[in-house]
Formats: C-alpha cells, structure tokens, sequence
C-alpha cells in the first residue's frame, strides 16, 4: 500500500483475523503493523484509535465518517422481522464478538426468562451467524431472532423498528451508530468511548 492513504477502522485486521486462527496471531499482527508501515497516511475513525495506533508507532489521521441524509425510509419487509414478538429491535455490524452480540443474545433471553417479554433482533451484518445461532438455540430464543445478512439499506429499514442496539466495543467513530441516529429510531447504547465520543 506503499503511496496510498489506508483506512483503519475500529479493529486491526490483524487483530480480527488472529481470533479466528489464534495459532497465526503473531504472522497476522506482524503482516498487519507492517503493512500499515508502508502507507504514506494512515486514517483512523476516531480519537481512541488514533491513540491506539500510536501505542504501535503508527501516527494516523482522524477522519470521520458520515451517511447521507437523503435516504428515504422504505417498509421493512416481514420476512426481516421476528414473528411473535413483542418490541423489534435492530443491530448493524459484522458478526463478531466485539460488536456485542452474544451480551445482546443473553440479555434477550433474560428478559424472555425473568419478565416472558418477547424481544425480537434483526441483524444485518455479514460474516457467519453459525456461533450465535448456536447461542440463542442454546438460550431458547432462537425464533426471536433472524440473521438478515448484509444490507444495503440500513438507514431506510431502521426506521421501522422500535430501537436499534449499539453494543460495538470497538473504537472510532461508528457507522453503524450514525446511520441509526438518522433514521430517528431510539438508540440503545453501551456507555463506552466509542459512544459518548459521538
């Protein structure tokens, strides 16, 4: 990537790719601040990844994301919505721990457990849904959720549900978060940097 400008986001690639094959964390991490090395400018999406990097020596450039305002709301199709359920809940992200989707799955079995409320989840993200739907089978709430896979439009869907579900660990700022704020749903989030930075 040597003479270009390489997007950092929230999580070293490096980083994501070492948790899924624990044995090669040290190549991957390797590769990954190497590569990074060779860019001319490195951006990053917030302030606390900013100072992450430069824990690596690696200095960078906050950039900040933004979605476009224009997008109109469109129905959500049934088929994305868990039937039988009482409140809809929304979450947007790659599926991966650190987007807090194992907390979010325990919390709605909790809720189904201690109170009988239905909560229902929708997530659009890419990546395998293998290991949560295992979860939620496990928990009995697997019905109360649907695995939409990616989305292109999650601005003009999110606006039909009754609140979307923050829950990234990471830092910088997030997409995600921003595309939900702008569909005017009520967001629910975790009290982290990433989060009160927004």
């Amino acid at each position: 990537m040597c003479g270009s400008s390489t997007p950092y986001g929230d999580r070293m690639r490096g980083e994501i790719d070492a948790k899924t094959y624990p044995l090669a964390r040290k190549f991957f991490m390797k590769r990954e601040i190497k590569t990074l090395k060779t860019a001319d400018q490195v951006w990053s999406n917030g302030e606390d990844t900013k100072a992450d990097l430069s824990r690596r020596g690696i200095a960078s450039v906050v950039v900040r994301n933004g979605v476009d305002c224009r997008r109109a709301p469109l129905p959500v199709p049934q088929e994305l919505i868990p039937q039988k359920t009482d409140f809809h809940l929304l979450s947007i992200g790659t599926l991966l721990d650190i987007k807090g989707y194992p907390q979010l799955i325990r919390a709605i079995a909790q809720v189904k457990n201690s109170r009988g409320y239905l909560v229902g989840l929708t997530v659009f993200g890419k990546g395998s849904s293998d290991r949560y739907r295992a979860l939620a089978q496990k928990l009995g709430v697997l019905e109360q959720i649907v695995f939409a896979g990616f989305r292109p439009q999650t601005v003009e869907y999110a606006s039909g549900f009754d609140g979307i579900a923050c829950l990234s660990g990471g830092g910088g700022q997030s997409m995600a978060c921003l595309e939900s704020l702008l569909s005017g749903t009520p967001v629910l989030a975790w009290d982290s940097p990433v989060y009160r930075q927004m």
